[in-house]
């Protein structure tokens, strides 16, 4: 009578099968987990136990051993006691002892036991589901050898003196403003005339001059530096210039890209850097072949392909 055939349909139901005085089989819960070899994720399963310790009779084995093979209780106790002895004898004798659809059974040096699990056990598919695995991503070679673009040197010496000397201007002329307005009402005393009128009349060549000089600094105020005018581009798939932790490096280079005919515009990342993107695709292989040409256009340039 084969014991282990009975032992295994037993765990595939219950958690503990005992053999009386020989010790216990034990099903344990195993989680899902990933599995970095194979690069799957392995659904949840049971892993079967030996434990020499739990040796008392609980029924389980010998009730369904009476019910399969249709014999009494007392025949089934007989044949599990028998199979027992026979198995110890197969230990004490250095063999293994195989146990159908769970594993092998033997003594080390010590005369303790030694379970290996079977690698074709059925438990591992205990709950029906199998393992699920994706392809690895692999960047693509075009990105793997991009290099951050240089900054570009943006910043316009002579711009920024001109911005100074018309804030001075300025500064300076609303100063002399207030003089100027009261030597104006000093000079009309007790005339009739409005004094408001003086400053807007070009009565004389001397207050004309005047009025010109005031009027000058704030028209070098008003003129304001030529700003980059960002175009929204629109696709799926752009190209990607490069990204610059200085807002006007990004913009320099972004009117260097409007100048030459693209679409261009300036987007602000999460990291606080500011991403320059051109032209849009509505594929991505559209976009791939629209960067081989730039880059051949422009040797040395490490433009690469991004979703929106």
């Amino acid at each position: 009578m084969e014991i282990s055939k009975h032992i295994s349909s037993l765990l595939k139901f219950n958690e503990c099968v005992i053999i009386p005085d020989f010790g216990s089989f034990i099903s344990n819960y195993v989680p899902s987990q990933f599995d970095p070899a194979s690069n799957a994720y392995l659904p949840p399963a049971k892993e079967i136990v030996f434990n020499s310790k739990i040796v008392k009779n609980d029924g389980v084995l010998i009730n369904h051993v009476a019910e399969a093979e249709s014999i009494s209780y007392t025949q089934a106790f007989q044949a599990v006691a028998k199979w027992v002895s026979n198995a110890f004898d197969t230990l004490n004798d250095g063999e293994k002892i195989e146990l159908s659809e769970i594993g092998t059974l033997q003594f080390d040096a010590n005369g303790s036991f030694i379970f290996s699990s079977s690698s074709t056990s059925p438990f591992a598919a205990a709950y029906g589901l199998t393992p699920i695995s994706f392809p690895k991503m692999m960047r693509p070679v075009y990105v793997s050898s991009y290099s951050e673009r240089p900054a570009v040197s943006a910043v316009n010496k002579r711009k920024n003196a001109l911005r100074i000397a018309a804030g001075i201007a300025l500064l300076v002329s609303l100063s002399l403003f207030p003089q100027k307005i009261k030597k104006e009402l000093g000079s009309i005393g007790k005339s009739s005339v409005n004094p408001l009128e003086v400053l807007t009349t070009p009565a004389t060549p001397a207050t004309k001059i005047e009025t010109e000089e005031v009027e000058k600094p704030i028209a070098a105020e008003v003129s304001q530096p030529e700003k980059n005018v960002a175009v929204e581009v629109k696709g799926n798939y752009t190209l990607v210039g490069g990204s610059f932790s200085v807002q006007e490096n990004a913009q320099s280079y972004c009117s260097e890209l409007q100048k030459e005919g693209n679409q261009a515009e300036i987007v602000l990342m999460k990291d606080g850097r500011h991403r320059v993107i051109f032209n849009a695709y509505t594929t991505r292989e559209e976009a791939l072949e629209a960067m081989e040409n730039y880059r051949a256009s422009h040797p040395g340039s490490q433009v690469w392909v991004s979703t929106r």
